[in-house]
């Protein structure tokens, strides 16, 4: 009876079940050292580019604490994620980004799909596709340790808010 309460307990607590929701994601990424001999993990805060996860209908980003302005001068603060869809099995979100206002000079929009590790406690796996007026797409990878990406100094990668 205690070892199958300690398993109830177990699962119920787990953060798999919940998924995102209710939870922030900061950036982090590689940061060269002085004459770029080293670098070093680093993440940003929350406002720095950071995802919220609020709840399955509610998802954007934040960008409060960047200095970010649309290119009218407006300030850029935050931006809701529109078309979202969640996949528990895989742990996958996918949203995009459409800009009513110009963030950067000819993107329209940029769709994401973010790939979570199984205790949804990193953003590790995914990319983001940045649609351009000209018809022309950039895909940016996130790259997490993953020796078949590349230099790790091209690493970048989003970790559980504390």
């Amino acid at each position: 009876m205690k070892r199958l309460l300690l398993l109830i307990s177990l699962f119920s607590t787990h953060s798999y079940a919940e998924g995102p929701f209710g939870k922030t994601f900061v950036q982090c990424f590689m940061e060269s050292s002085f004459m770029g001999f080293s670098t070093k993990e680093v993440c940003w805060g929350e406002g720095m580019a950071s995802y919220h996860f609020v709840n399955e209908s509610l998802v954007f980003i934040n960008w409060k604490e960047m200095g970010m302005s649309y290119l009218d001068g407006e300030a850029a603060r935050t931006s809701p994620f529109e078309n979202t869809n969640f996949d528990l099995s895989t742990r996958t979100f996918s949203g995009s980004l459409i800009f009513d206002k110009e963030l950067n000079q000819d993107e329209l929009r940029w769709d994401y799909v973010m790939i979570f590790d199984e205790n949804f406690s990193i953003i590790s796996e995914g990319y983001i596709k940045i649609f351009f007026k000209d018809g022309t797409v950039e895909t940016v990878p996130y790259n997490h340790r993953n020796p078949s990406a590349g230099d790790r100094k091209y690493d970048w990668w989003y970790v559980l808010a504390e």
